[in-house]
């Protein structure tokens, strides 16, 4: 009986956190495409294709904000 509790909660756990993954990525996404549509003046993904540092830089920085503020929803 104790085993069974012990695998019904191991379960729940590891499907709780495959949902959260997924709630994650794609509000990671979803995120990304808002940053990009609202950056008009340039596409960030040619930008970064083209060898841009500063593009590849300012897309880092979004990445982080938004895991930031993902993780902190989450949990």
């Amino acid at each position: 009986a104790a085993e069974d509790i012990l695998d019904a909660t191991l379960v729940t756990g590891i499907l709780s956190s495959l949902l959260y993954f997924a709630a994650g990525i794609v509000f990671f996404m979803l995120g990304y495409i808002v940053i990009d549509k609202i950056n008009r003046q340039y596409k960030l993904n040619e930008e970064i294709g083209k060898g841009n540092t500063a593009a590849g830089i300012m897309v880092a920085g979004i990445f982080i904000g938004l895991a930031a503020v993902i993780s902190g929803v989450i949990i």
